[in-house]
């Protein structure tokens, strides 16, 4: 029988350091006041984009990950 991977959670990891890096810049640019209305929307958009998708891909890591540990407890107890 096959080896199963264990989920990789690369993806999500990734996604949820440029959202947080994306919101500090957004925290940034809010403090200076400096920016002009259009580059502050931008931001906002961006943020919540990134936000999204990082929570998607921890969703989705989280149920291969279940699936995974599923299928492998299942293989032990049929191997007993």
């Amino acid at each position: 029988m096959d080896r199963l991977k264990k989920p990789s959670k690369f993806i999500a990891v990734l996604f949820t350091i440029s959202a947080v890096c994306s919101l500090g810049s957004l925290l940034l640019m809010v403090v200076a006041k400096d920016t002009g209305t259009g580059q502050m929307l931008f931001q906002i958009l961006t943020t919540t984009l990134l936000m999204i998708a990082a929570i998607g891909n921890w969703h989705l890591y989280v149920r291969r990950y279940v699936t995974y540990e599923v299928k492998q407890r299942l293989e032990h107890t049929k191997e007993e």
